[in-house]
């Protein structure tokens, strides 16, 4: 007891390079650093957390968590680091204080980028939700090329904020990367302008993810969109990978955006049909359009089109109300099965191409005819 109070009398006087009073201060500094660093990511984070929970269902204790570790860090390395600003050290050539200083200013730009990484993650659950809202699907797939863009710049920031704590300078390295960015741009200018591609194709949307596109001559559905290339699952389910470069500066044909799929061929009819039979077939053919369910009723056409080499030639033209394949299938089968029993009925045939020949004899009589199939 006695020693502990002549301890208070001279507690001005040096031990170890510091008085009894800067110790005492850098214990107060650090158990206030101690007490504020409980407050705020015991109490403070829990009530935060249940405020947010009531106000919205994706942010839940795992995501908010995330900042909880990262914020308490940097809470106790700033009061540290005001803590040893009141002790003494025998430092001649001032690198034990330079050390100090640039151990601090690191791990605090460490620990705020590690927090502000955990906050993108939690911007990403509302994009995600509003994203999800959306029609395209295009909006899904640029979530996660933003998270990487936003943690790539913030690790960035913290890379030169540190470097400048080393006692490098910003400047000239900024300067360095500017003539070495030079000759890197002209060596990837490739990249560079499949990066470009892609902020084309997300800002213009000329497709999205599950879309069935054709790009040159590369037909399938889009299964994604990167910041390099696009990848498109072949009907051959081969993966193709093309660069946006190319998607950007090609003619997409989106097939996924047709209102109403179509159907266009030519009927031949055989030259032994009459005029009535013909007028008669049309009609058939138009009642069958007319009743089959799935065909589009606001237009479609039946028309005698032309005398070909070895057929009459009759136009069908006509939509399906779907965009299903399979179903477009279905109902350009019961057509054709329709086409055919109205034929039929009608008594008209198919041609196929063939090629007659004629022989004539000298004598005046009837003209011998021989048909030979091609």
């Amino acid at each position: 007891m006695k020693e502990f109070i002549e301890l208070l009398q001279n507690w001005r006087d040096p031990y170890l390079g510091n008085t009894l009073g800067q110790y005492l201060t850098v214990f107060i500094i650090v158990f206030i650093a101690i007490v504020l660093r409980f407050i705020i990511c015991s109490v403070v984070y829990h009530r935060l957390m249940n405020w947010v929970g009531s106000k919205s269902e994706d942010l839940d204790a795992k995501i908010l968590g995330k900042i909880k570790k990262p914020l308490g860090y940097i809470i106790l390395f700033i009061g540290l680091r005001i803590a040893v600003q009141f002790l003494t050290f025998s430092d001649e050539n001032g690198k034990i204080n330079a050390f100090i200083s640039t151990f601090f200013a690191t791990v605090i730009a460490f620990s705020a980028a590690w927090m502000f990484i955990r906050f993108v993650d939690i911007l990403m659950v509302y994009m995600k939700k509003h994203a999800s809202a959306t029609e395209s699907k295009l909006d899904d797939q640029l979530v996660p090329l933003i998270s990487k863009s936003l943690k790539i710049f913030i690790v960035l920031i913290a890379f030169a904020l540190i470097v400048q704590n080393l006692g490098y300078s910003i400047s000239g390295l900024l300067a360095g990367l500017g003539i070495g960015g030079l000759a890197l741009a002209m060596a990837a200018k490739d990249t560079l302008s499949n990066l470009f591609g892609s902020v084309t194709i997300f800002s213009d949307q000329p497709f999205q993810v599950g879309d069935w596109i054709k790009v040159n001559s590369h037909e399938g559905i889009v299964e994604a969109v990167g910041f390099r290339s696009t990848r498109i699952r072949t009907f051959h389910k081969t993966e193709v990978s093309i660069p946006n470069s190319v998607v950007a500066n090609a003619t997409i044909d989106n097939f996924s955006r047709m209102h109403r799929r179509r159907v266009s061929t030519t009927l031949g009819f055989t030259y032994e049909t009459t005029a009535e039979q013909m007028e008669k077939a049309l009609a058939a053919i138009k009642d069958v359009l007319k009743n089959t369910k799935g065909v589009h009723q606001d237009f479609y056409a039946v028309s005698f089109t032309g005398f070909g080499a070895s057929s009459l030639e009759v136009m069908l033209y006509y939509f399906t109300d779907t965009l299903v394949w399979m179903e477009f299938v279905e109902i350009r089968e019961k057509v054709n099965l329709g086409i055919m029993k109205a034929l039929q009925e009608v008594g008209v045939e198919f041609a196929f191409d063939s090629l007659s020949v004629y022989l004539r004899s000298g004598e005046k009589g009837q003209v011998p005819k021989l048909e030979l199939i091609s």
